[in-house]
Order: structure tokens, then C-alpha cells, then sequence
């Protein structure tokens, strides 16, 4: 974790409190929890608890900012549990600040009760919180096809560009390069893309007596509804090493029947998309490869982080699928 005050952007202490003060708020009086794109602190006051954060930004990121918490807003509204977005004083969502050349944008969300499910507690992780993540993500695509807002967000080549452009290796770059030609084949009409979260993994769930709450709208963008399953399937299956192949399987199929039972309650997907899942879970493991290799490549990563790079790449380089879903469609894979 960084320091307090570290991020990629430094943000002045000054800049810190003036944020802290437009909402009400004494600096001193917060927890510091940390700090990357963004630094974030803990309180409390007489609405309760709270996640206070400052982000470095300039004027497209103020729009967009803006646009995502709208989105936030409007899933809220609508019954979605959300980290919700809380007015300042002067009634903003958010707050914009400038020093010199600095622009900061504050935000304050109410703090999500619960704790983050993990795999390692079967109590939790098991069919009903599965089915319930699929449900919260149905009624979320659901509702974005009545959404009108969000237009300055970004669409999916632009997300393509950016990792294509980042990636270092020559091969997976060949690779980005070829998901960009297959995705401008696919079908986008409302019943199939829209506003996104584009990171609802179990890291931004809540979980507090059966119910979720969804926090982090930081990427949420234009996308097809299965990206926002394929980054679900993908990191719930973390936990089970890249290797054991059989139990990948077994896993997979059993949380996508949970998964989709309780999408379909809120949301339908033609059947036609699930049958693409392997195109998005090759997508989230793209990019997640592009984004870690930077750290995890790094001569102070760990030998798991270097590990995953290599087995990751490997599994790139050679178009091993993510996971064989024979199991979930009836062995039609």
C-alpha cells in the first residue's frame, strides 16, 4: 500500500483539505486507507460511515467522472445496492478543485456494509451468492437499456486501443490485434451492450446478510453485457490454479448455472451470447495480462506474481481457451 498522500499523481495536502472542507469535513478527523489512481480515506459522521476520495484529473476526466456517477446514481434510484454517491453541502456529487496546474475531483460514497466474499469461506461461496451476483448484474443491464446518460463514457474499441497500445509483447499484441477484428463483428444493439460496471469481480461486491452492494464505477463504460459476465466467471475462478483443468471446468459450470439463473430473473440474454463467453474471458485475461505485467514483471514481485505471467502468457501465446465449458453447455464445447 502506499503512503498516505501517494498516488500515481500526487495530490497536495492543501488540495486534500480544501476537498475535505467543501463537504463538511475535516481532513485530520479520517482514516487514510490508500492510495492509486486516488487517495481515500474512512469516517464517520451523523449519516453514518463513509468513503471520502480524491483523484487527480484534468477537464475530459471531470465529464467523465460526472457521467459515471450519474450512471451510480441512476442504478441506485432504480434498486441496485450501491456505495451511494453523497452531496456535499452545496449539493454536488462531486467537487472540483484546482492548484496551479492541479485539478482534483472529491467524492464521498456511504461505506457498503459487509465484507468482500471470498473463496475460501464455503459458507459464502456457494450457489446462493452466485446467484445473487447474477441477479444484482441483470437488474444492472436491465436497467441500462433505459439509460440515456453516459454518452461521454467510453466505447469498446477505445478500451482495445488503449491495451493494444500498452501491451510490450510483440505476441499478445498480435493477439489484441485480432480480438479488435473479431469484436467489430459482433451484433451491439440494446439488448446486448450498454452502460457497464467493466469490473464487477467479487473484490467490488459487498456482502452483508445475503445481500450485495456494488462499489467502484471507476471503468465503467460502453461494453457488451458478456464483459461484464466473462469478468465475473474469470476471477471467480482465481482461486483454483490455472493447471487443474477438470476441477476449472467443474467450477465453471456450476456458478454460471447459479449465475445465469438469477441473471435471467432480472435480465435475458439470448442464448447466442453465452455461447461467445470464451471470446470475453480471453478479453479479461488480455487485459488483465497487459495491465499486471508492469508490476508483476517487476523485480520486486512475487514468484506467484512472475508465475502468473508466464503460466498467463503461455496460455496466450498457445490460444488455450480460459476454462472448457463442455460441462455448462452439455459437452457442446
Amino acid at each position: 500500500m502506499l503512503s498516505e498522500g501517494e498516488t500515481l499523481v500526487r495530490i497536495s495536502k492543501e488540495l486534500s483539505r480544501q476537498g475535505a472542507a467543501r463537504f463538511g469535513l475535516d481532513l485530520d478527523s479520517l482514516r487514510f486507507l490508500g492510495g492509486e489512481d486516488g487517495d481515500v480515506y474512512e469516517g464517520a459522521d451523523e449519516g453514518g460511515a463513509f468513503i471520502f476520495k480524491l483523484v487527480p484529473s484534468d477537464a475530459d476526466g471531470i465529464a467523465e467522472a460526472e457521467a459515471r456517477v450519474d450512471f451510480a446514481r441512476y442504478l441506485s434510484d432504480n434498486g441496485v445496492r450501491i456505495a451511494r454517491p453523497l452531496p456535499s453541502p452545496q449539493g454536488k456529487l462531486l467537487e472540483i478543485l484546482a492548484l496551479g496546474d492541479q485539478v482534483v475531483i472529491a467524492g464521498k460514497v456511504t461505506k457498503a456494509p459487509g465484507h468482500h466474499p471470498t473463496a475460501e469461506n464455503p459458507r459464502e461461496w456457494n450457489a446462493s451468492l452466485f446467484r445473487e451476483w447474477g441477479r444484482v448484474l441483470g437488474r444492472m443491464h436491465a436497467l441500462t437499456k433505459r439509460y440515456d446518460g453516459g454518452q461521454v463514457l467510453g466505447q469498446w474499441d477505445d478500451e482495445v486501443g488503449v491495451m493494444t497500445g500498452w501491451c510490450r509483447d510483440p505476441e499478445v499484441k498480435l493477439d489484441w490485434q485480432r480480438m479488435h477484428s473479431h469484436l467489430e463483428t459482433l451484433p451491439r444493439d440494446k439488448d446486448s451492450y450498454g452502460l457497464i460496471h467493466n469490473d464487477l469481480h467479487h473484490f467490488n461486491l459487498m456482502l452483508h446478510d445475503g445481500e450485495i452492494t456494488i462499489i467502484d464505477f471507476d471503468v465503467c463504460g460502453h461494453r457488451w453485457f458478456m464483459t461484464d459476465i466473462g469478468i465475473a466467471l474469470f476471477h471467480a475462478l482465481w482461486s483454483i490454479p490455472l493447471h487443474q483443468l477438470e476441477r476449472r471446468e467443474a467450477f465453471a459450470a456450476a456458478f454460471l448455472t447459479s449465475f445465469m439463473d438469477g441473471y435471467e430473473d432480472e435480465n435475458h440474454l439470448d442464448a447466442a451470447w453465452l455461447q461467445r463467453l470464451p471470446t470475453f474471458l480471453k478479453y479479461r485475461q488480455l487485459l488483465l495480462f497487459t495491465v499486471f505485467t508492469d508490476s508483476w514483471g517487476a523485480p520486486d514481485a512475487s514468484s506467484y506474481q512472475r508465475r502468473w505471467l508466464q503460466d498467463t502468457r503461455r496460455l496466450i501465446v498457445d490460444d488455450v481457451p480460459v476454462v472448457s465449458l463442455g460441462s455448462f453447455f452439455g459437452g457442446s464445447q
